[in-house]
């Protein structure tokens, strides 16, 4: 019996159609897989266009704020956050996020910088993410990788 290759596209659009409960998440999910492949193309380049190290506020010179684990913020930290950030917030689905980077939680209004959260907080779900797990092990060549949830929102 011939193996079927498929997409990461189809395989949620079957999934979709069986699981009708699921179909607000494809976008969803299709965003964070290209937000995913970006991190990869990140980390891969780091060293070249010197992304290691801390990240420095470009207004003050001053480091970057310290994550929730307590720890100072990395260069990649900041660049991934921001993509994590637009991809789950972008994709319509989404009404709030938790990073591991920032302290609070955010609405998907206040991260795509509407002035009225409420313009695009009728998203269903809510996700969790650390963009890039383990960023302090790149300069060693030790294994990364982005953790995320998506939680249906208990207002909805």
């Amino acid at each position: 019996r011939p193996r079927i290759l498929r997409t990461f596209q189809r395989f949620l659009e079957v999934e979709c159609w069986k699981s009708p409960s699921i179909r607000g998440l494809d976008r969803t999910l299709l965003s964070v897989a290209d937000a995913c492949k970006q991190i990869n193309r990140i980390v891969q380049r780091a060293q070249t266009d010197d992304l290691y190290g801390a990240a420095v506020d470009p207004l003050t010179g001053e480091l970057a704020e310290v994550n929730v684990q307590g720890e100072v913020q990395q260069q990649l930290d900041v660049l991934c956050n921001t993509l994590m950030l637009r991809a789950f917030c972008g994709s319509g689905g989404v009404c709030a996020v938790a990073s591991e980077e920032e302290p609070i939680p955010r609405s998907c209004g206040d991260v795509m910088g509407y002035e009225n959260e409420n313009v695009i907080s009728d998203g269903e779900y809510v996700a969790v993410f650390d963009p890039i797990d383990g960023s302090k092990n790149i300069d060693s060549s030790l294994p990364v990788g982005t953790v995320f949830g998506i939680y249906r929102s208990p207002a909805k």
